[in-house]
């Protein structure tokens, strides 16, 4: 079966495409006389590995099997431009060249900790998703002409993670009805998961751990929030794994601490979505209560606090959900606004399940309200699934509290 790619989106039918899939043997050469038999990346390490003929234009997009629509890349380059870390104008670049030395004769070569500082600022600068998205590639395209390959690796995979935080959690969900916002924020997650799934492969390349978790992490919070609750709990397992196999210097520091007790929270959270094994469900979620609050990390324990009463809520254990929910407007003063927006959706979520219709719509509009002023707008999709039950009027009460 073949690889899925970030890059072969939006298909066009196959009789729209050109009959022929396979460049003939005198293209080929053409293309080897073009690039000088090399890889037309002008950094490739690799440049003498066997060549593949790859559409600028893809194929599976209308691209022609021509000569001016082919580009000569290594096995290697060819697999990175698929997984998406060269921007197709990158190859609109190497093509123009004509060949890959008088490429580099032109290419002012950067510093990675220079990229990774720009990256840094692409996350914390506040622009609109598709600012962000504009200066996350230009940072690969100059990536890709670092010298170092560890460098240039470890630049591509904080550029890739950076790309699915923003597909997370940024990205407002902007469509005609409810189905067709769930089924765009679907395949948004799809593609952060895939994006994610990449940059955890090259940051194990180059041995860090820290970014292989985080990329690790967002692979299993994408499966949780596209309901893929089973393989949810699977990446969690996986991270921990891979926490339990890095060096005890990894192992035993504080972040690695912080990572675990969200890693059993979220998977125990999955467990109860689930519907299956209660126990390990409680034990999870109660034992990463006790790690946070050993820790005395605010944030930590107010987020292992509001996945206790998640957990509980989806257990149908009313009573332990009603008493954190308490504990949660206790602490709500120190809270940050997204974990304000998922304390009224588990009160809104409460409501709905013992019956109180009124008190959940109203709760269900001062959370949309919310969401929309502090620009939360992974979590106003659920108050706006919760509205939408609501107006269903279901009888199973699960069924409603399931979003």
């Amino acid at each position: 079966m073949p690889r899925r790619s970030v890059t072969d989106r939006r298909k066009v039918p196959r009789h729209e495409r050109d009959a022929r899939r396979l460049f003939t043997g005198s293209e080929l050469q053409a293309l080897m006389a073009e690039s000088s038999r090399r890889c037309s990346h002008p950094c490739c390490d690799s440049p003498f590995l066997s060549l593949q003929a790859h559409h600028m234009i893809f194929h599976s997009r209308g691209g022609i099997t021509r000569r001016e629509n082919g580009l000569l890349l290594c096995r290697n380059c060819h697999a990175m431009l698929h997984d998406g870390f060269m921007p197709p104008r990158l190859v609109f670049a190497l093509k123009r060249c004509g060949n890959s030395d008088g490429l580099k004769a032109g290419i002012e070569y950067q510093d990675a900790d220079a990229l990774l500082e720009r990256i840094e600022i692409v996350r914390q600068t506040p622009l609109t998703p598709a600012a962000k998205f504009t200066l996350l590639n230009d940072i690969l395209v100059d990536a890709n002409f670092l010298r170092s390959t560890a460098g240039r690796f470890i630049v591509l995979a904080h550029a890739l993670v950076a790309k699915a935080a923003v597909l997370n959690d940024q990205t407002p969900p902007v469509r005609a009805t409810l189905a067709s916002t769930l089924t765009a924020m679907d395949n948004r997650r799809l593609w952060s998961q895939m994006l994610s799934s990449r940059a955890a492969r090259y940051a194990r390349k180059v041995g860090d751990d820290w970014l292989a978790l985080r990329a690790l992490h967002a692979i299993a919070v994408c499966y949780n929030a596209r309901n893929r609750f089973s393989g949810s709990v699977a990446a969690h397992r996986r991270v921990l794994r891979f926490l339990d196999s890095r060096s005890s210097s990894v192992r035993n520091c504080e972040g690695t601490y912080l990572l675990r007790s969200r890693v059993l929270r979220e998977m125990g959270v999955c467990m109860a979505k689930h519907t299956e094994r209660s126990t390990h469900a409680h034990r999870r979620v109660n034992e990463s209560l006790d790690m946070a609050a050993a820790l005395g990390d605010l944030h930590d324990i107010d987020d292992a606090l509001v996945r206790c009463c998640e957990a509980a809520t989806f257990l149908d254990d009313l009573r332990e959900a009603s008493t954190m929910l308490g504990r949660l407007y206790g602490r709500w003063s120190g809270m940050d606004a997204n974990l304000r927006a998922i304390v009224i959706k588990l009160d809104a979520r409460l409501a709905i399940a013992v019956g109180k219709r009124a008190e959940a719509e109203e709760l269900v509009l001062r959370g949309s309200r919310w969401c929309e002023s502090h620009g939360i707008h992974h979590q106003a999709y659920h108050f706006a699934r919760l509205a939408w039950n609501l107006e269903r009027d279901a009888s199973d009460a699960r069924h409603v509290i399931l979003t």
